[in-house]
């Protein structure tokens, strides 16, 4: 993988690649202003530095948010003005943010390739970043629209103390790992295609027929980056007539599942597909 092209997914507010980029959320139609709520239970030093960033990468600012970054967060380590540098704000959206995992062991992000990726051939190694260091594990939700459709986008996110003061520092994703195979139902077959973006670190799935599908809700996961977008209606007994779903995956390897939430059922999964680099 290219260092300055991969794509590091960072709290719900987007995406942010080391080219200086935000991957965007878009706000719902009807809301004038963004909100970001915490649960009622947490009331953690560490959500206001995560709700503070997630305010500064609204701004026009493209040096706002390293304020709220670990040092060794690799958008700290590239200049505003070096050659090839761009930066898009994220657009407003509403957001809700709690505590998962007040003791949070930073150790286990030792065995993530999606993090220690980073430390590679760098001055400072994972294991001198995390050493005598606190972190917890927070989760952040977004409700946002897509084609004038919602879509719930929810990511758990690594926060590690850095000289006393609380930063962000690595997105947590855990393995979804789905074991069910495909329902044989032709009621439900309705993805066509599936398409990997492997710069932008992006599953798309292509569907068709979705909006006479009769369920509660259209999940699509990254079995190993552990995210999932989410599609529903809010009124009406079937799904919305969406016809591609987007998912961040891992480029090194990964396996989309999609799923339907049934009200008799439970989950059931419609389609699955692997994506392997070398082929």
């Amino acid at each position: 993988m290219d260092r300055r092209r991969v794509l590091l997914s960072v709290a719900t507010v987007g995406s942010l690649s080391l080219s200086g980029c935000l991957e965007q959320f878009t706000a719902p139609d009807d809301d004038d202003s963004p909100t970001s709520e915490t649960s009622s239970s947490d009331d953690h030093p560490a959500l206001s530095v995560l709700e503070s960033y997630y305010e500064a990468a609204q701004s026009d600012d493209p040096d706002a948010i390293r304020e709220y970054l670990h040092s060794a967060h690799p958008y700290n380590r590239v200049e505003s003005d070096e050659s090839g540098f761009s930066y898009e704000p994220a657009p407003e959206a509403d957001a809700e943010h709690e505590i998962v995992d007040e003791s949070f062991d930073p150790e286990t992000l030792s065995d993530r390739q999606s993090v220690a990726f980073w430390f590679e051939g760098e001055d400072t190694s994972l294991e001198a970043a995390i050493e005598g260091e606190s972190a917890v594990l927070a989760s952040s939700t977004v409700e946002t629209t897509e084609d004038g459709l919602p879509v719930e986008r929810t990511e758990e996110i690594v926060l590690l103390t850095e000289d006393g003061e609380w930063t962000v520092f690595f997105p947590y994703g855990q393995s979804m790992e789905i074991d069910a195979e495909p329902v044989e139902d032709e009621a439900y077959d309705i993805v066509t295609d599936v398409t990997f973006d492997e710069e932008r670190e992006r599953a798309t799935v292509s569907l068709d027929g979705a909006g006479e599908v009769a369920a509660e809700e259209l999940r699509v996961y990254a079995e190993s980056v552990g995210d999932d977008s989410s599609y529903w209606q809010q009124d009406g007994d079937t799904l919305p007539p969406v016809t591609e779903a987007t998912t961040p995956f891992d480029p090194d390897g990964d396996e989309i599942v999609v799923t339907l939430l049934l009200e008799a059922d439970g989950q059931v999964v419609i389609h699955r597909e692997q994506y392997d680099p070398e082929t």
